[in-house]
């Protein structure tokens, strides 16, 4: 059993590290090599594994390349929308309850940026 979900987990990171790819092209002119966007499509991963059971700090990028710092969280979606938040790879966009605003917004998930990759203008 662990071995088919540690091969699905693997399956829905791929997809989507090829729709970060890309999408980072088309809305970013960015090109990412294969191993960066993997690496982002995980950490999206984990950042929605945050989101499910408390708010979480991330950064969006722009596509004037600037950097915004939200926390959001993904806990009051399925009371909000009366229904639980299924995430698939092939969406481009991550709905999120920005704690701050106080309202529910999405935000391309090519344009999530972690940890060295910020550059704060």
């Amino acid at each position: 059993m662990k071995k088919t979900m540690k091969n699905d987990s693997c399956l829905t990171v791929s997809r989507r590290a090829a729709i970060i790819r890309q999408d980072a092209e088309e809305n970013y002119g960015t090109l990412l090599t294969l191993g960066e966007s993997m690496r982002r499509a995980y950490q999206v991963e984990e950042l929605i594994d945050r989101m499910r059971w408390d708010n979480a700090d991330f950064c969006l990028q722009r596509t004037d390349g600037t950097c915004l710092s939200i926390t959001g969280t993904l806990t009051e979606y399925e009371h909000y929308f009366g229904r639980p938040y299924y995430e698939t790879p092939s969406n481009r966009f991550l709905p999120y309850y920005d704690v701050h605003c106080r309202k529910w917004l999405t935000c391309r998930v090519a344009g999530i940026v972690f940890g060295s990759s910020v550059k704060k203008n």
